[in-house]
């Protein structure tokens, strides 16, 4: 099976969009909450506030969608670079 490259790269920016958003949403919501958990996913204690702006949203937005898709669309074309060879023999 062959990978569409342009599709994958879509399918993943759209994702990684939906998930920003929901991320963000919560930093807003939850913001003490939110800097414990970042914290802990980057192993060290940031700033004591998340600042949340219309235009770090859209430029998070913009960056992680397109880091996405990238990386997908570079995963598709080894992946089928790979051929359809099974590992089993």
């Amino acid at each position: 099976m062959k990978l569409d490259p342009a599709r994958l790269s879509l399918a993943a920016a759209t994702a990684f969009g939906i998930v920003w958003t929901v991320c963000t949403a919560f930093v807003v919501a939850l913001p003490a909450m939110s800097i414990v958990a970042a914290g802990g996913m980057m192993h060290f204690m940031g700033p004591p506030e998340m600042l949340v702006t219309p235009t770090r949203f859209l430029i998070g937005l913009v960056g992680w969608s397109i880091a996405a898709g990238v990386t997908s669309g570079l995963l598709a074309l080894v992946y089928n670079a790979l051929g359809t060879r099974s590992l089993n023999g």
